[in-house]
């Protein structure tokens, strides 16, 4: 019927409202329900911070209402950003020619643009490690909290480390570290990924570490579980996404270089 139609337009519009109201924009490389381009008037947000596409084409980062950061392309209309699988953000015009560019660009694979406490719009990537436990079928319904882990180089005031009864939530998944050293991915009240080290240790935490490895140590520092794979030292980000995936990218490919003195909580 036409009232269920309207329903059904109003509740997707209001989930791609909710995505975009994230602070973390996906590469092309990605499949599934990801934010992978901001049109005009969409933005990346993050507590007083605004990484907004306008209207007339400036891909502008606000800090409450003061410009920290712009591209400085306004003069266009139908402009869009979009983070392509080389790692390169670029604007693009109503007819698909590039206005603006990050200019440094990586391997073909999958990126995210993230935008941070320290108030810094950063490009992450390729990707270096996933849980594989996507849902093509899943959506999400709230951010209700902090989704990403950094490393622990570089980003000094981002949070690092997963103790005992913290947890990473993209409702309606949530990724707990349970005070019995086991790491729970949850799907609801379901889990559907752990590292399996429940009672391998006590005042057990899991780090990001500064070679992109995430570890599950115990209060001896001994690693009970780690992800296996690592890079050289650098910039990484772990993130719970929005198709209940589980990864690792880095490091940074490019940053707005905007970091503030006091970072958002």
């Amino acid at each position: 019927s036409t009232l269920s139609l309207i329903l059904i337009f109003g509740i997707f519009s209001q989930l791609s409202l909710i995505c975009y109201g994230n602070n973390i924009l996906f590469g092309l490389s990605h499949e599934g329900s990801h934010p992978q381009t901001l049109h005009a008037a969409q933005s990346l947000e993050l507590s007083s911070f605004r990484f907004t596409m306008q209207s007339d084409c400036n891909l502008v980062l606000f800090d409450s209402d003061v410009r920290v950061w712009a591209s400085n392309t306004a003069g266009a209309t139908g402009c869009r950003a979009v983070l392509q699988s080389d790692g390169l953000l670029v604007i693009l015009t109503a007819q698909n020619t590039i206005r603006w560019s990050s200019g440094t660009k990586g391997s073909i694979g999958n990126y995210v643009l993230v935008l941070q406490p320290d108030r810094t719009v950063t490009i992450y990537g390729p990707g270096l490690w996933d849980s594989g436990t996507s849902n093509k079928g899943s959506v999400v319904v709230a951010n209700n909290g902090n989704s990403i882990l950094y490393s622990t180089q570089g980003n000094d005031n981002h949070p690092q480390t997963l103790h005992a009864t913290q947890s990473l939530q993209l409702s309606p998944y949530r990724l707990s570290m349970e005070t019995d050293c086991n790491l729970v991915l949850f799907d609801r009240d379901d889990r559907v990924w752990s590292t399996n080290t429940a009672g391998k240790g006590t005042g057990c935490r899991a780090v990001l570490q500064p070679n992109g490895r995430m570890d599950v140590l115990t209060n001896q520092n001994i690693a009970v579980w780690t992800s296996g794979n690592s890079r050289s030292a650098g910039r990484y980000v772990f993130v719970l996404q929005p198709d209940r995936n589980l990864a690792i990218y880095g490091g940074a490919l490019w940053t707005t270089g905007s970091t503030a003195k006091v970072a958002a909580a």
